[in-house]
This record gives structure tokens, C-alpha cells and sequence, in this order.
């Protein structure tokens, strides 16, 4: 499977897909038996999550994996920091281009709150401003809509489109959420038991019946 630059693509597919595993062995945190994984025509497969990172590659987790006993802002600036290029990025630096992606996920209001303030939604959009603070290219999403009510959700997905269309970060993401699916994506790349099954524009995709099949059974395609 391939992502274009710029492009958001929607990783979907039922339980137990291997959704969540392949964006973890994008981003370093699993090894891949076989294959490769490659970004910009660099291999990064089989490097450590710290050197991915450098690539230019960052992933939101569904579950928040913050510094509880850290502010808001400090989080984002160890963000900015594991990001870096060079490994290296001076702290007054790091703090400057945490304050800018928390003022992009609308959380410029609580820089100086201790994490444990915030609520679900809001440690999920911290989660995604640490990731924007170390200026990736590509955008691991996993499931970061899970649980979330619908405003939640409308804010969420318009802060994702913010993120291609206003820094041109490339975006794949895994979702449960459909109604989100279908608004945001571009493109729908279906997962099933580890093989791609198929891909294409959103409202093609979905009235597949190989994808009607994977979901729902076979009792439900005509």
C-alpha cells in the first residue's frame, strides 16, 4: 500500500484486521517479519521509534500517553524535542513550537494546567499536539475519535483537516468512527486478517461487497 503526500487516507477495516499493528510498525514501535516501510524513498523499517521519528514520521495512540505530572506545555515541549531532525533541538526553541501546535489544537488556554486537568477529548488533542510540535511529514492516526461524543467529533475532524490543509502534513489514520471516515477521507484503504482487501474513493469502498462481507457477514450481501 502506498500514501501520496498531502493525501488523508482512512485505514479501516473489522476487529482484528492488524490495523493498529501496521501503523505501529510504520512508526517503529513493532518490527515487521517481512516487507519494508519506506518514506520518501528512505527505508525506516526496523529502525527504533526515536529514529522513525526523525524520519518525519509521529503517531497518536487512542490511549493518551502523557506526563502526568507535567504541564500541558511541558508535554508538548518533550514533543518537539523527540522530533528532531539532528536530535537536538535548544529548549527555547522546543518551548516556542510547543506553544504554536497547542494554540493549533485550541489548547493555548491551558499551557501551564497539569495534564491531569484535562478531560478525554482534550488529552487526545495534547496528544496531537505533541506529535505536530516535532513537525512531521506523515501523521500516524490510531482510533484518537474512539469514545468521543458527536461535537467532540466535529472538532476533532475539523482540527485533522487543519492539519493537511494548513502545515501539509500527510495523514493515516485508523477509525471505527464511519461518519467521520466518510467526511474527512480521501481515500479508503480496506484491511482484513492483514491483507488489503481493496481501496478507493469512500462511498465506493464502502458499498463493496467484499467490504459489506468483511463487516457484516454474508448474510447481508445481496
Amino acid at each position: 500500500m502506498r500514501v501520496k503526500d498531502g493525501e488523508i487516507v482512512a485505514l479501516v477495516g473489522p476487529n482484528g484486521a492488524g490495523k493498529s499493528t501496521l501503523l505501529k510498525m510504520v512508526a517503529g514501535l513493532e518490527r515487521p517479519t517481512s516487507g519494508r516501510v519506506g518514506l520518501g524513498g528512505q527505508p525506516v523499517h526496523g529502525l527504533g521509534p526515536h529514529r522513525v521519528r526523525r524520519h518525519g514520521i509521529a503517531i497518536v495512540m487512542q490511549t493518551p500517553l502523557s506526563f502526568s505530572s507535567m504541564t500541558v506545555l511541558e508535554n508538548a515541549t518533550l514533543g518537539a524535542m523527540f522530533g528532531a531532525a539532528d536530535g537536538v533541538v535548544p529548549e527555547r526553541e522546543a518551548r516556542e513550537r510547543a506553544a504554536e501546535s497547542l494554540a493549533f489544537v485550541g489548547l493555548q488556554e491551558r499551557a501551564g494546567d497539569p495534564v491531569g486537568s484535562l478531560n478525554l477529548h482534550q488529552q487526545r488533542f495534547l496528544e496531537l499536539g505533541k506529535a505536530l510540535a516535532g513537525q512531521p511529514r506523515l501523521l500516524l492516526l490510531d482510533e484518537v475519535m474512539a469514545g468521543l461524543n458527536d461535537t467532540e467529533i466535529a472538532a476533532s475532524v475539523q482540527i485533522v483537516r487543519n492539519v493537511r490543509d494548513g502545515l501539509g502534513i500527510t495523514i493515516l489514520w485508523v477509525e471505527h468512527v464511519m461518519s467521520a471516515v466518510m467526511e474527512l477521507a480521501e481515500r479508503i484503504i480496506v484491511l482484513n486478517f492483514g491483507h488489503v482487501l481493496t481501496e478507493g474513493l469512500p462511498e465506493a469502498v464502502m458499498r463493496h461487497p467484499e467490504v459489506v462481507r468483511a463487516y457484516l457477514g454474508e448474510a447481508h450481501v445481496a
